[in-house]
């Protein structure tokens, strides 16, 4: 089974693995030095990696339960002549809520799909002519999973995604197909 940019999903589950469970386990063993004192500094950060592995696993398996739409089969029809360029698990930032669900990129839009279980579950749907920029960011200034797209009236969209490189590169390629001239931030 194929997802973004043609991953195999062992390579995405060892992915969410690390990416959430390295600097889990850093954060916890830095916290555990700091608690337990410079005396017991190789057993915190023993227990920081472990921990960081564990809440690794748990991730994973939580992901595994949820069943989020995180495969791609490939191209799908949407309207009548539409494709789907890209698709995968995502949240998306609406005031103070990270809603989850899924989001989508055709050749002509942008769509988030909540997954119902959000306070706030109405979708977004952004034409693509309607995109302005689009650049990957870091989630809380630290990891690198964001996504910004500005609209044409200056409305911006922030969205987490895996892979958030090559959703940035997908949704220019797709605005640059339609005809508009996205910014490389």
């Amino acid at each position: 089974m194929i997802r973004e940019g043609g991953e195999r999903v062992e390579k995405i589950r060892l992915k969410v693995v690390l990416s959430a469970g390295v600097p889990f386990g850093v954060l916890m063993g830095l916290y555990l030095l700091w608690r337990l004192g410079t005396d017991d500094a190789v057993r915190a950060l023993w227990l920081g990696g472990a921990s960081g592995l564990l809440f690794g696993l748990i991730l994973d398996r939580f992901i595994a339960r949820q069943g989020t739409p995180l495969i791609d089969d490939g191209p799908q029809a949407m309207h009548e002549g539409e494709r789907v360029l890209l698709v995968g698990a995502a949240n998306h930032f609406l005031r103070a809520e990270a809603r989850g669900g899924r989001l989508m990129l055709t050749e002509r839009r942008l769509i988030f799909t909540s997954h119902g279980k959000n306070f706030q579950n109405q979708g977004l749907e952004v034409p693509v002519a309607e995109i302005v920029s689009c650049r990957p960011r870091r989630t809380l200034g630290i990891i690198p999973n964001g996504l910004e797209v500005v609209r044409s009236g200056g409305k911006v969209e922030r969205f987490v995604v895996w892979n958030h490189d090559t959703w940035a590169q997908r949704i220019r390629e797709a605005c640059l197909a339609g005809g508009a001239r996205p910014q490389n931030d």
